[in-house]
């Protein structure tokens, strides 16, 4: 799952100490980090921080924001890949199983895009490979970013999903026979991913770019008035407050539901019993969605009343708050790993499987290359 995405594309020019007017500050578009050469003069909060505390920022936003989220997103594409293939051949036919894996697919695509916008276009300064990628990394991340924020609503949704299915199963039972079907949620992921890509489509007309430059502002993304209404409120309303409140209401009933389940627990079907089970490891992605994607709803706040804020502790907050949503995308095959004991069981014989016949494929290679005995 992935919550609120600050991109971060605040680019060393080689050097191991940026000058304090290249600080990244936050934009108030998207709440994005742009190099501080696109405005003009400098805060007074920045410049009173010092250039030794500025030269911190930048190390720490190398070493986190670029190296140790990349490590992070390259280990979640893998785990959701896994986490994919497993689903698909033990519960292929459960809707709510259906659901985290498309959402294991947003957030392998979600990590890909971060990985993409975030680590490989800055490389290059200190390890001097992927030079194109840095030259061009304006027209990369102008690609990447509208895709990035596509998956990151996705996520959201797709959580969503999951906690309505869950709800309808556990809650209603009798409806869920009709309303729980594969084919209906097909219908409902379809229709969040289109609606996804639709809503940030705007995206493409916030930035331009250049060779050798970072992604800049065209007159829309400057407007006040698109500024507001669609990344303000309306990517408020529809990214955080709808689905929020609606996971918020939907998992308090589950919860509630349960408990009463847990105490009702001789008298229920086995598959109300089934259906009670599954729902722990929905529930515990839904927990670790709001832990880690509460710090990026408080930095998407203070960016919108403040645009012009470049206070180096809210730009150190940022950039934990985006490893924080790299962390919540990343972490779906822990969840499975603890909580799930079939999940366990089906990668082992997966990695048993995928041992033997390569062992297998070994062995039939030395008995064809043995050579004849005569007598």
């Amino acid at each position: 799952m992935a919550a609120q995405w600050t991109m971060t594309t605040a680019i060393l020019n080689g050097s191991e100490a940026a000058p304090v007017s290249d600080l990244p500050s936050s934009s108030s578009s998207n709440g994005s980090l742009f190099l501080r050469g696109n405005r003009t003069g400098i805060d007074d909060d920045v410049t009173a921080a010092g250039s030794d505390v500025i030269s911190l920022l930048y190390a720490f936003n190398e070493v986190l924001g670029v190296g140790v989220t990349g490590v992070v997103c390259l280990l979640g594409v893998a785990g959701n890949a896994l986490t994919f293939v497993v689903l698909l051949r033990t519960f292929a036919r459960s809707p709510m199983f259906y659901v985290l894996r498309m959402l294991s697919i947003s957030d392998g695509l979600f990590l890909l895009s971060v990985f993409t916008a975030q680590t490989v276009v800055n490389v290059y300064p200190h390890t001097g490979v992927l030079s194109t990628c840095f030259f061009y990394r304006g027209y990369v991340q102008y690609y990447v970013w509208p895709w990035l924020m596509t998956m990151q609503m996705t996520t959201v949704w797709l959580t969503v999903l999951v906690s309505v299915e869950r709800y309808v199963a556990i809650c209603h039972p009798l409806k869920a026979i009709y309303v729980c079907t594969i084919r209906k949620v097909r219908v409902s992921v379809v229709s969040i991913v289109v609606a996804c890509v639709l809503f940030n489509v705007p995206r493409y007309l916030e930035f331009t770019t250049a060779y050798d430059e970072a992604m800049l502002k065209t007159d829309i993304g400057k407007d006040v008035v698109y500024r507001y209404l669609y990344t303000c409120v309306l990517y408020a309303v529809a990214v955080f407050l709808f689905p929020l409140v609606l996971l918020l209401v939907l998992n308090v009933l589950l919860v509630l539901a349960l408990r009463r389940g847990r105490r009702e627990w001789r008298h229920l079907k086995f598959r109300q019993r089934h259906e009670q089970s599954m729902t722990v490891i929905p529930l515990t992605i839904v927990l670790v969605f709001f832990l880690c994607g509460t710090p990026s709803l408080v930095v998407n706040v203070i960016d919108s009343v403040t645009p012009e804020l470049s206070d180096v502790y809210f730009v150190a907050f940022m950039i934990c708050a985006n490893f924080l949503v790299v962390v919540n995308s990343a972490s779906n095959i822990v969840i499975y790993f603890l909580l799930g004991r079939k999940f366990r069981s089906r990668v082992a014989e997966l990695i048993r499987c995928k041992c033997c016949s390569k062992q297998t494929a070994t062995l039939d290679y030395e008995l064809t290359e043995m050579p004849e005995m005569t007598s």
